[in-house]
């Protein structure tokens, strides 16, 4: 008998055939693994009652050869399993992909500060200034003593860190249909992308870019071995980003960048609304191959002009 089962089903909520009888009943899957208390990995999945078994198996397997063999017996792993409100599920398509030619950390740099002159053009009254704030929250990321962040910080459109009450946002309860996740791989390996990072940190943009409030999302992973990072904004969708970073690099960081300041109960909804609606992705987008800096810059800049973004009322 485990501290879950005390033997009796006393206190439970009676089932409801009708929904036994459902085999489209919908489980939200999170997976958290930690050697000696520093996170090592994670993942999630939303899955058919039916494909339960195999994706906490699937998670448990990932989250206990994220370390080295050396450390495994140090590993601990939390895995939750939750229903999905079908009224609260959101079905969704996938942003379209671009993505930067790039062979070097100065190169990616100058097409992420021609990019935020851009896009912040469309929210920013002085679009100089909040690039130059952004840039510099990308440069505490990095500095060699930067911690691992837990969760996005949030700014403003002037580039301004706002306040939270956690130390930062975690964007969750996202997945994909099989069928999508295949056609999605396909189409990622056929345009020289591979790994499941992918899919994952794609996934997480759609949702984040799918909220009202945000304009863009920016991200470098923490992974000293992991270099490729991505900006994703309205109507531009997601922009793969090689030598985001150097290598050994072990600093990275989430950026949410709104297209106005919240008030407290917008913000609030906005964080809610991240952690905990659930998303599942059913349609892919195009993959674009590879461009060279001038090249993405002006696709970005036609698809700007040609789609504004209507201003947001104060």
């Amino acid at each position: 008998m485990t501290e879950f089962d005390n033997g009796t089903d006393q206190g439970l909520p009676s089932p409801d055939p009708a929904e036994e009888e459902n085999p489209k009943t919908l489980y939200n899957i999170r997976m958290r693994a930690s050697v000696n208390g520093k996170h090592c990995s994670g993942g999630e999945e939303i899955l058919a009652e039916k494909d339960l078994e195999d994706g906490v198996a699937r998670l448990f397997k990932r989250g206990f050869e994220s370390p080295s063999p050396h450390f495994r017996k140090d590993v601990s792993i939390s895995i939750r399993v939750e229903g999905v409100a079908p009224e609260k599920l959101r079905r969704s398509a996938l942003l379209p992909v671009r993505q930067l030619d790039s062979d070097d950390d100065q190169t990616t740099r100058s097409f992420i500060r021609s990019f935020l002159h851009l896009s912040l053009r469309q929210i920013s009254v002085d679009h100089e200034k909040a690039t130059q704030n952004i840039l510099d929250c990308i440069d505490s990321f990095l500095r060699p003593e930067a911690a691992a962040m837990w969760g996005a910080i949030i700014l403003s459109p002037s580039g301004e860190k706002i306040p939270l009450p956690d130390d930062g946002v975690r964007t969750t309860h996202i997945g994909i249909e099989s069928q999508t996740r295949n056609d999605l791989l396909t189409s990622a390996r056929s345009n020289g992308i591979s790994g499941r990072r992918f899919p994952e940190a794609l996934m997480l943009a759609s949702k984040v870019l799918a909220q009202r409030q945000v304009h863009l999302e920016l991200c470098i992973s923490d992974d000293p071995t992991y270099t490729t990072g991505y900006i994703a904004g309205k109507n531009i969708g997601y922009i793969r980003l090689p030598h985001i970073k150097r290598s050994g690099m072990t600093g990275g960081g989430r950026i949410y960048l709104l297209n106005k300041s919240p008030d407290e109960e917008e913000l609030a909804a906005l964080i809610t609304e991240l952690k905990e609606s659930p998303f599942l992705f059913e349609k892919t987008a195009p993959i674009s191959p590879p461009q060279k800096l001038t090249d993405l810059l002006l696709t970005c800049k036609q698809e700007l002009e040609c789609h504004p973004i209507p201003s947001s009322p104060e």
